[in-house]
């Protein structure tokens, strides 16, 4: 008798559930390219030419042109044989011509995880996902107990088993294969599921980026096919089955031989995940599953799994808002000292410090002001009392001669409150500044407050390399790659993490932000964090492009679009812009210009460069365009290139050296992929929203 926790061989769902999200995974932190071809992987196979145009992309939405199956006899003598096999008799058709649902596609995938990662499928699976998501019971390999509560099916040779995979080459490769093995129940794909329709999120962790997942589920198949499939899922094929007729036309899934098919809506957030062993029983699995879907579809209206679910279209309310709509609680009575700048405002553009001056019961003791001074605008050191926007209130600057608060500022304070807009790169010192301040006030014994607001160039795509101990400075305190892809309390409860302080921290959340909004989707009013950052192009490409900025290149400060063009009187600005759009960098393309900074580096010279222009800021990489314009720019103009400090931007030494001598370590480089995959892991506690 079939019970809630009964285990299935779920089959080719094994393509969907296990190997395209471990190899999303592995591909979001740099190990691999979905472009790449997979003679990358397997040089074993020589330079064939036969295999070359074949990428991952090709392999994962079956129109590779390999054949559909290994024979049993070949998979039996293992790997080596069936990546010989493959390449003197796999391939059927042109690639990216045809559909051809192919096991062998998802074989090789499982191999690349294993050779890129230095896991097993089944072992990074369940590490990444499986895990975190509760899904106990989904595994490759089962234990007595779990034995017990499996469905039967019939091998090729009469009765299989209990929890023996009925795939005979999957069987044969020991059970974990890339096309199939897994066992799970209804209760953990549907789990899976609930993940994907939250951009990859699952109860507060990120497991996926919404950007992987939106590419996962959208079509990716060559147009030449009448076959539409996303990144392992299908979504409109001879396979589609369980979308039924009223599914809309965004839905996608996958089915399994076994009788098993998970199909996601969504349109109506609607799953339906069907979990049979007609290989035991027989009957027809595929009317049925159009018939479910079909009564789902007319039975649950929209929205019914994820009723409170929040739109993406919430206005978003900051941690100021939060605060003076609870009238300040926590702060009545307290003596504060507030780290703020003219840019941190509410949703109403009120600035922070006016808020608090005018709270009732709150005393505000002291201003702290970071880089750029309160105003936000000014350049250079800035001595003690030089801004006074509050009469009377005592304005203490965190860049003169101090970087922190001393003692004497603190002692008569309970309270330190922190409401700064940072741009979310790891060497803009605001969050450097708050670091500071959160070990000084640990060692005075007081309360740390911070009043998050969002990161507006998202809260994903984590990049480039982590900090080195050894390079620590105002521009970079802890281990965080360039782009960190967290908001300021996310980073002070990271800086804690590290540092082990003995902090009594609160962080006081907004509401109604999600991680895949740039600051323009969240309804907040604009105000520039410093006088260099006017846009949010300009703060896209900041982590990028300052990378430059040790070096006698011009970022364009000093001009109307600062950190949106790079030049210098010797560039050959033609040859730079060609250079890179030649990279195809995603996201962005480039023109050659001419401009003359009014500051330095060449203040007042006639500059010959590039504007960058960007086209799709969610494909943007901005540490790898930097990257690229180094490299290149050295490449040229090598002779002229002058660069000092490099490395302490760069979060790595011998950065510039690196790129001179043809042998530096890019943002998707394999070294630096593993240091952000175990960046990613440690973060995972760290998030809010």
């Amino acid at each position: 008798m079939t019970r809630t926790d009964t285990l299935y061989d779920v089959a080719s769902l094994t393509k969907v559930v296990a190997t395209t999200p471990c190899l999303l995974r592995l591909k979001e932190t740099g190990f691999l390219s979905l472009d790449d071809s997979v003679l990358e992987y397997f040089p074993e196979w020589g330079t064939s030419s036969v295999l070359r145009p074949v990428s991952l992309r090709l392999l994962l939405t079956h129109y590779s042109g390999l054949c559909a199956c290994v024979p049993v006899r070949v998979a039996e003598q293992g790997m080596c044989s069936i990546l010989a096999w493959v390449r003197e008799e796999g391939i059927e058709r042109e690639p990216a011509r045809e559909f051809i649902y192919s096991d062998v596609n998802f074989i090789l995938l499982g191999e690349i995880i294993q050779r890129v990662c230095g896991m097993s499928l089944r072992e990074f699976s369940r590490q990444a996902f499986f895990s975190p998501l509760g899904m106990n019971d989904t595994d490759f390999s089962l234990s007595e107990t779990r034995r017990a509560r499996c469905a039967a099916t019939d091998g090729p040779l009469g009765q299989a088993p209990l929890g023996v995979v009925h795939d005979p080459v999957a069987r044969a490769m020991g059970g974990v294969a890339g096309h199939a093995g897994l066992f799970s129940t209804a209760a953990d794909l549907v789990r899976y599921a609930v993940m994907l329709f939250q951009h990859g999120q699952f109860n507060g962790r990120l497991l996926l980026s919404h950007e992987s997942v939106s590419e996962m589920v959208r079509p990716q198949s060559p147009r030449c096919g009448g076959e539409i499939r996303a990144l392992g899922f299908d979504m409109a094929s001879r396979y589609s089955s369980p979308r039924g007729d009223l599914f809309s036309l965004s839905g996608f899934g996958h089915t399994g031989f076994t009788g098993t098919s998970l199909w996601l809506d969504p349109g109506r957030e609607l799953v339906i995940c069907l979990l049979t062993n007609r290989t035991h029983t027989g009957g027809d699995v595929v009317g049925l599953r159009r018939t479910l879907a079909n009564i789902a579809s007319m039975v649950m209206p929209p929205g019914l799994m994820f009723p409170a679910r929040p739109s993406v279209n919430t206005r978003t309310m900051t941690g100021i808002d939060t605060l003076a709509g609870q009238d300040f609680k926590g702060l009545k009575g307290k003596r504060v000292g507030l780290l703020t700048h003219s840019s941190a405002v509410d949703g109403f553009g009120r600035k922070t410090l006016d808020l608090l001056v005018e709270a009732k019961d709150v005393h505000l003791v002291r201003l702290f002001a970071p880089e750029h001074g309160f105003s936000s605008r000014r350049e250079g050191t800035i001595p003690n009392g030089r801004e006074n926007p509050v009469k009377g209130l005592q304005t203490v600057s965190l860049y003169g001669q101090r970087r922190r608060p001393d003692r004497e500022f603190l002692e008569d304070l309970d309270v330190v409150l922190c409401d700064l807009q940072d741009v979310g790169a790891r060497f803009y010192t605001y969050a450097t500044t708050m670091a500071y301040c959160m070990e000084e006030v640990a060692h005075a014994g007081l309360s740390f407050w911070v009043l998050d607001r969002p990161n507006p160039i998202t809260g994903l795509w984590p990049e480039g390399p982590l900090l080195d101990d050894s390079l620590q400075s105002f521009v970079g305190w802890g281990p965080l790659p360039i782009r960190h892809a967290m908001t300021m309390g996310e980073l002070a409860r990271f800086y804690r993490h590290y540092r082990s302080l003995d902090l009594d921290l609160k962080v006081v959340s907004m509401r109604g932000w999600h991680r895949h909004l740039w600051f323009d989707e969240t309804g907040l009013p604009w105000r520039d964090p410093s006088p260099n950052l006017r846009s949010l192009n300009a703060e896209l490409l900041y982590p990028g492009l300052c990378l430059l900025e040790r070096t006698n290149v011009s970022v364009g400060r000093g001009t109307h679009v600062p950190f949106e063009r790079v030049g210098a009187p010797w560039i050959d600005g033609v040859e730079l812009s060609k250079r890179i759009n030649d990279l195809f960098l995603p996201g962005l393309c480039c023109y050659p210009v001419d401009f003359t900074p009014k500051v330095m580096p060449q203040k007042g010279m006639s500059c010959h460069g590039i504007h960058i222009t960007v086209t799709q800021r969610d494909e943007v990489r901005p540490v790898r365009l930097g990257v690229s314009l180094a490299e290149e720019i050295l490449r040229m103009h090598g002779e002229n290139l002058e660069y000092g400090d490099v490395d302490s931007l760069a979060g790595t030494s011998g950065f510039m050296e690196g790129l001179r001598n043809g042998s530096a370590q890019e943002p998707w480089h394999e070294t630096w992929a593993w240091d952000l995959l175990a960046f990613l892991d440690d973060r995972m506690d760290m998030l809010l929203y």
